[in-house]
Parts: C-alpha cells; structure tokens; sequence
C-alpha cells in the first residue's frame, strides 16, 4: 500500500481532535444544549473527507485511466446529497419555539 503522507497527516488531526472532543464533551455538566454538540459535525465531516480523499486514491491506484468517471461520480454523489439535504430540511416540522403559539405566549 501507498502512503500518502498528507492524508497521514489529516487523519492524524482529525483522529486528535476526536479524541480532545470527546474528552471535552463527557466533562460537561448540566443540560446539553445544540450549540455544545454542533461543533462535532465539522469532524465528522473532516473525516469523511479522509474516507474520500483515502477511496480515490485507492480507485486512482487501480485503475488509472479512471479519472474522468470517478469526477462524474462524486459530482453526482454530492448533487445527490444536496437533494437529501433540501428535501430532509424543507420536510422538517416547526419547532416550539418557532411556531406562532409561542411566538404569540412570549408577546403577551
């Protein structure tokens, strides 16, 4: 197997990160509010950027002349995604706190 010394180090980061997080999470006390676990997100993704800097790679080694389908194929992942997410936000339902109930209960 190939090393590639920048997705070594990205890794590196992104599995040190986890780990300070996870420490730093299980340390807090009380309600756990959003804002608290958000931040998490950006690691997650980080590390799917790993996962997929890691396939190409792999994809790229095998088989060389792949280039231009493997483009397409993230293009259309990624468009896809974009899809999911819409469709998931544009179905969600109105939280509490924005619904006209409690906007009407914190006027009067």
């Amino acid at each position: 197997m190939r090393r590639d010394a920048a997705v070594l180090r990205l890794a590196a980061v992104v599995a040190g990160v986890m780990m300070l997080g996870v420490v730093s999470v299980a340390r807090t006390i009380g309600v756990m509010y959003e804002y608290r676990l958000l931040w998490t997100w950006v690691v997650g993704a980080l590390a799917m950027a790993v996962v997929g800097w890691v396939a190409w790679n792999e994809l790229r080694r095998r088989w060389p002349q792949s280039d231009s389908w493997i483009s397409v194929l993230a293009l259309v992942a990624v468009a896809a995604l974009g899809v999911a997410q819409v469709v998931a936000v544009s179905n969600q339902p109105t939280s509490d706190w924005d619904s006209r109930r409690g906007a009407r209960w914190c006027v009067s």
